[in-house]
């Protein structure tokens, strides 16, 4: 293997709402209006909650900070640092990073997300684009991956290594690489045996599986399986 990652779009599967009968759509969308409205302001909530905390701090002797945010809120440092950190992402844009999961939030606004990656995002949702979340997290984990990397060389870089060390390492390493290439393989050919057994279902049935497996999570229904062979 080169090591370097392929990107593939990712695979969009709209609902078809004809599945359910016609009462039930409407409660279907008005749910789906209502859990992306709170999303949505989840999303707003922390980065106005950031605003008021950046401005307090700016206020407080130095100090005085993390002990009022201690005693009113019992949460660590760390926790106000993220609320402040994403607040001073969005700047006055808000309105418009509020539309991310507040998960992708907390990443774009770290200090160890690459800037190229939050000056792409924010340009795109500028620009009215849609995000791949699934995409910028795996480009935030693949940038926090090497850079854990790079700091490791350079901290082995400081200190002599032995020869017998260094083949040790270069022996893990190369375990590692062959196991991750082993299990790679080994989920292609399952996804592979998967998608053959699916074909063979009539069109209906695979149409209604694909719309199934939007919603439905394969951890819950490997359980259900198991549990109705015992």
């Amino acid at each position: 293997m080169t090591g370097q990652s392929v990107t593939m779009a990712p695979l969009t599967i709209a609902f078809n709402y004809d599945l359910v009968t016609e009462d039930f759509q409407g409660t279907l969308i008005a749910a789906a209006d209502r859990i992306k409205s709170r999303v949505h302001r989840a999303a707003t909530d922390i980065i106005e909650i950031g605003r008021d905390l950046l401005t307090i701090k700016s206020e407080l002797d130095h100090g005085l900070f993390l002990k009022w945010v201690a005693s009113e809120f019992q949460w660590s440092p760390r926790t106000a640092q993220n609320y402040m950190a994403a607040a001073e992402w969005a700047g006055d844009k808000y309105e418009t990073v509020s539309h991310l999961p507040t998960k992708l939030i907390y990443d774009l606004a770290s200090e160890t997300t690459p800037d190229d990656i939050k000056l792409e995002v924010r340009a795109d949702l500028e620009a009215g684009k849609p995000v791949d979340v699934k995409a910028v997290k795996g480009r935030i984990k693949d940038a926090r991956w090497h850079r854990r990397k790079d700091q490791e060389q350079k901290r082995n870089r400081r200190k002599p290594v032995s020869e017998t060390t260094r083949k040790r390492r270069e022996r893990e390493e190369e375990q590692q690489r062959e196991e991750a290439e082993r299990r790679e393989a080994e989920q292609k050919a399952h996804a592979a045996e998967i998608i053959a057994i699916l074909r063979k279902l009539p069109e209906q049935d695979f149409e209604r599986l694909l719309a199934l497996l939007t919603t439905a999570s394969l951890w819950v229904v490997q359980g259900m399986l198991k549990r109705g062979r015992a």
